[in-house]
């Protein structure tokens, strides 16, 4: 895997001054990491920016090979089952990998909807944000979620 990256998003929340409600992570295999989450503005009732961190992550080996015995790159979805539907605040977790021969896997599901393997690669993708090693710290005026 060459890069990874993490999209997360608690349904019907515009955004907090302290929680990470609307975040996206990306780490490519040199171990930079950017993060990025939209933030309310203090202060305010519904302005929002951007909070960036930047720095290294250190384990990028370990965390593709977990992927693979997984089974990441067979998974299917996107994920969210007809229960789901009109549910308002479950999360969206949306997670993707780049390998070194150009294939590409992302997967998408709600409320932790789809298989067991599922799950867990999510979880490892998720625990990658306190993993990383900040450098560097600021806001924007926007977040830029695009791949």
């Amino acid at each position: 895997i060459t890069r990874i990256r993490l999209s997360s998003l608690q349904g019907c929340v515009l955004c907090s001054t302290e929680d990470d409600v609307l975040y996206s992570l990306e780490i490519a295999d040199d171990g930079s990491a950017v993060f990025r989450s939209v933030r309310c503005v203090p202060g305010t009732e519904r302005e929002t920016h951007c909070l960036v961190r930047v720095g290294q992550f250190y384990e990028f080996d370990r965390f593709t090979r977990a992927l693979a015995r997984l089974g990441f790159s067979q998974l299917g979805g996107p994920y969210q089952s007809p229960s789901g539907i009109g549910v308002t605040h479950g999360q969206f977790v949306r997670t993707a990998a780049w390998w070194g021969d150009g294939c590409f896997k992302e997967v998408e599901s709600y409320r932790r909807e789809g298989p067991l393997a599922l799950w867990l690669a999510q979880q490892l993708f998720l625990s990658l944000v306190g993993e990383c090693y900040w450098d560097e710290e600021h806001f924007e005026p926007e977040c830029d979620h695009s791949d």
